[in-house]
């Protein structure tokens, strides 16, 4: 994809949990089609590990900045 030479992930990967959205619910009023429960499962554990790393990077980041001010990071 050309927008991620342009644009950080951490910015495009709220689009990408947004296809998955538009994209069920497209199915199913387009097709009549509803993901089963591994899909649902699968849609989870993405959501899920996406809101994870992105609770880890701020602990990281706030660590390192808490580093260089001398000062320890908070637990």
């Amino acid at each position: 994809m050309a927008s991620f030479a342009i644009a950080p992930a951490s910015l495009l990967a709220p689009f990408a949990y947004v296809q998955l959205i538009w994209s069920t619910t497209i199915g199913y009023l387009w097709f009549g089609d509803f993901p089963d429960l591994w899909t649902i499962g699968g849609g989870v554990i993405i959501c899920l590990s996406g809101l994870y790393v992105l609770y880890r990077e701020r602990r990281v980041t706030a660590g390192k900045g808490a580093a260089a001010a001398g000062t320890p990071p908070a637990r």
